[in-house]
């Protein structure tokens, strides 16, 4: 945001910001899939053409201000000139022999009605002339501020189109995550109840060899909470009910990173319990239990991550800084958004309409020559 300093006189200031809006060098985009910088061109193209309608508008409401105003011009000025004739008239008839003329709302001595009538007589085709400039200058002012509205309408329809298409590109990927999330916290849940089952057999023996299998179950059982709880927020964030792309951004990481730490504080009380030699002893006498056991040491949903190349992305458990304008580019190159088409779509927009310094030029015309009109038109609005 721009501040006005108060150090600036402020029609400089006001020239310095027009300057900014009409002739401004365009945001520059490195990739097609850069979604930020190619939303930022799109923002620079509306916010450009937004000030010239502004300004296009305030020219215009001025001129259509202005041409009744030459109307009432051309009656003063006849009423003025009938007056004034009804006066000699009356005195050449000898009915009075000093006459006033009203003008402007007070009464004048003739001779200075009739100098002020044969000035304002002088400027009458001045005036017509003046008319039908402002109504040509309304016709090219209309034209124009309608040509920039559809441009600002195609470039908020591209917008919103793309963001759509982004978003269906994110939900891709986080529907694939978040799927892979579910069935692996299922099979984890299902796992920490067969080990469950497993000691129960067993815990007669564990406890003969100093294994309390009381102390063991409640560690079992939290371990399996917490993989349904994962489950449930792995499941919920393939709702996905964000429709922002950066905001999606965000859920995705935060959905994945709840999901990422409470698989690996279950994982971690799992493997410390397997780590007794003793439990696993007995573990290992059928393959079944051993197989349910055995999954607890693996990575975990970070693999999932991992594998496909989000885990510095999405940045869970504070493994990397987390910048949601870089993770949106990475997490929809590899989907089914084509960054090119929706590039090559926006640029469509901007040459369709020649949407360049063009376009600033033609407003920066069109405004000097109001203002050139206006100190002619003045003279007309009495």
């Amino acid at each position: 945001m721009i501040k006005k300093l108060k150090t600036i006189p402020k029609i400089p200031v006001l020239f310095f910001l027009a300057g900014i809006f009409f002739f401004a060098k365009p945001a520059q985009a490195t990739s097609p899939t850069d979604y930020v910088a190619v939303t930022n061109l799109n923002k620079y193209y509306t916010e450009r053409l937004q000030a010239q309608s502004r300004q296009i508008s305030e020219d215009l409401a001025y001129v259509r201000e202005s041409i009744p105003k030459f109307d009432v011009f051309v009656e003063k000025v006849e009423k003025l000139n009938g007056a004034i004739q009804r006066c000699n008239e009356r005195i050449q008839n000898n009915k009075i022999d000093v006459c006033t003329v009203q003008f402007q709302g007070r009464y004048i001595p003739l001779v200075d009605a009739q100098a002020k009538a044969n000035e304002l007589n002088a400027k009458l085709s001045l005036c017509r002339k003046s008319k039908e400039e402002a109504i040509s200058d309304e016709r090219q002012l209309s034209k124009r501020l309608g040509e920039i509205d559809t441009i600002i309408k195609d470039l908020e329809a591209w917008k919103r189109d793309n963001d759509e298409a982004v978003v269906e590109g994110l939900q891709a990927v986080a529907e694939f995550i978040f799927g892979q999330f579910v069935s692996y916290l299922s099979d984890q849940a299902a796992s920490a109840s067969a080990l469950k089952g497993a000691l129960t057999k067993y815990q007669n023996q564990l406890a003969k060899e100093g294994v309390d299998v009381r102390l063991v179950m409640p560690k079992i059982q939290d371990a399996y909470n917490k993989y349904l709880t994962a489950q449930v927020t792995a499941f919920t964030g393939k709702t996905l009910k964000e429709t922002q792309p950066i905001a999606l951004v965000s859920y995705i990481r935060n959905t994945a990173s709840a999901v990422v730490i409470k698989d690996s504080e279950a994982c971690s009380e799992m493997k410390q319990l397997l780590s007794n030699p003793t439990v696993k002893k007995y573990l290992q006498k059928d393959r079944p239990n051993w197989a349910a056991a055995d999954r607890f040491i693996q990575v975990g949903t970070e693999a999932i991550l991992k594998s496909r190349k989000l885990w510095d992305i999405i940045g869970v458990k504070g493994t990397s800084k987390f910048v949601p304008a870089i993770a949106i580019t990475v997490l929809i190159r590899d989907t089914g958004y084509s960054g090119m088409k929706w590039w090559f779509s926006l640029q469509n927009i901007t040459l369709r309409y020649e949407l360049s310094e063009k376009s600033a030029t033609a407003v920066k015309s069109l405004h000097s020559l109001i203002e050139r009109r206006k100190a002619k038109w003045q003279q007309f609005f009495l």
